[in-house]
C-alpha cells in the first residue's frame, strides 16, 4: 500500500470502478493521483454485473477492455417475456460499436482488473482512509481524512469525489441527489442452475405478482433478481423445473407466483459458488448538475 501523502495535485476519494478507472487513466497520462478508500479492502461480492458498449470503448486505451472480455459473458439480447410469450426483444448486435453486446461480468472482477492496471503503472490505493470533510479555496482544497483511525490533513489542487451513493464530497458540495427508494423489496442471488433459455440473452419475466430477471454470468452462473417477496421461485410456465444451487439458503416469505412452474432451490456446499446476497432495497436517484467549482469535482 502506498504511503499517505499530505500534499498532492489530485486526490480521488473512492476506489470503486469510477475512481479506479480515473486513477488508471491519470497514471497513463503521467499524472500521479492520491487515491483513498474507506474500506480496508476491495469488496469481493458481485454487485453490479453489466458493462455496456460505451464503457468498453472508453476503457480500451487503458488496456482493460481485452481483459474484461476474457472474463465476461457477451450477451447481445435483452428480452421481456410474459412466461413463455415474448413481449419485447432488444438486440444490441446492431449498435454502431466495436462491442455490439452487453458484457456480463461481476463488479469485483471489474474492480480487480482496473486495480491491476492502476498498480501496473505504479499506482495504489491507501486503505482504510476515509474522507471526513474538506474546505476549498481558489488555489487548493484542504481535506480532512481519517487513516487507520488517525486524523490527518491533505492539501490538494483538485479533489474528485468517486465515493458512491453516500458521497461525502457530493453532500458537502451541496449537489442534490434527487429521487426516492422504490417501495418494493428485492432479492438478488448468483446461482448455478440448469436453465432452458439461451445464455445469449438477459430475460425479464413479468407476472401479476412482480418481475424476475435472469442473466447469465461467468463460470456457468446466473444472476436472479426478483421482487414481490424474498423468494427463489420463478413464474415461468412452459419450462421444465430446474434445480438451483447456492452456498446458503435464500430466505422466502411466499411463493413468487401462484401460476406457472417453480424452480426448487437446493443448497449443497460449493466452494466456487458466490453466496446468495441478502434482500435489499433499490433506489432511483440522479445527481443534479454541479455548479462550476474550481477545486472540488464529482
Amino acid at each position: 500500500m502506498p504511503a499517505l501523502k499530505t500534499d498532492t495535485d489530485v486526490l480521488i476519494a473512492g476506489a470503486g470502478p469510477a475512481g479506479l478507472a480515473l486513477a488508471a487513466e491519470l497514471r497513463r497520462r503521467g499524472i500521479s493521483p492520491l487515491t483513498i478508500d474507506r474500506q480496508p479492502a476491495g469488496a469481493n461480492t458481485s454487485r453490479a454485473c453489466v458493462v455496456h458498449a460505451r464503457t468498453m470503448e472508453v476503457l480500451e486505451p487503458l488496456g482493460v477492455t481485452r481483459e474484461l472480455l476474457a472474463q465476461g459473458v457477451r450477451v447481445p439480447i435483452f428480452r421481456v417475456r410474459d412466461r413463455d410469450r415474448v413481449l419485447i426483444t432488444i438486440d444490441f448486435s446492431h449498435i454502431a460499436s466495436p462491442y455490439p453486446f452487453t458484457l456480463m461480468v461481476p463488479q469485483d472482477r471489474v474492480e480487480q482488473c482496473l486495480l491491476n492496471h492502476f498498480e501496473s503503472r505504479g499506482g495504489g490505493v491507501v486503505r482504510p482512509c476515509e474522507l471526513v470533510s474538506y474546505n476549498a479555496s481558489a488555489s487548493q482544497v484542504e481535506v480532512q481524512v481519517k487513516a487507520a483511525g488517525v486524523a490527518k490533513t491533505i492539501e490538494a489542487r483538485w479533489l474528485i469525489g468517486c465515493d458512491g451513493m453516500h458521497s461525502t464530497v457530493r453532500e458537502q458540495s451541496r449537489v442534490a441527489f434527487t429521487g426516492a427508494a422504490y417501495e418494493q423489496s428485492f432479492v438478488l442471488a448468483d446461482v448455478h442452475m440448469h436453465w432452458p433459455l439461451s445464455r445469449d440473452e438477459v430475460t425479464l419475466f413479468f407476472s401479476p405478482d412482480g418481475l424476475v430477471v435472469v442473466a447469465p454470468l461467468p463460470e456457468d452462473r446466473f444472476r436472479i433478481v426478483s421482487h414481490g417477496g424474498q423468494c427463489a421461485r420463478i413464474a415461468v410456465s412452459g419450462f421444465r423445473p430446474a434445480p438451483i444451487r447456492c452456498s446458503r439458503p435464500i430466505r422466502e416469505s411466499r411463493p413468487y407466483s401462484r401460476r406457472g412452474l417453480e424452480l426448487p432451490v437446493s443448497h449443497p456446499p460449493s466452494r466456487r459458488a458466490k453466496p446468495a446476497q441478502e434482500p435489499y432495497s433499490a433506489v432511483r436517484r440522479c445527481r443534479a448538475c454541479a455548479q462550476p467549482c474550481r477545486r472540488a469535482g464529482l
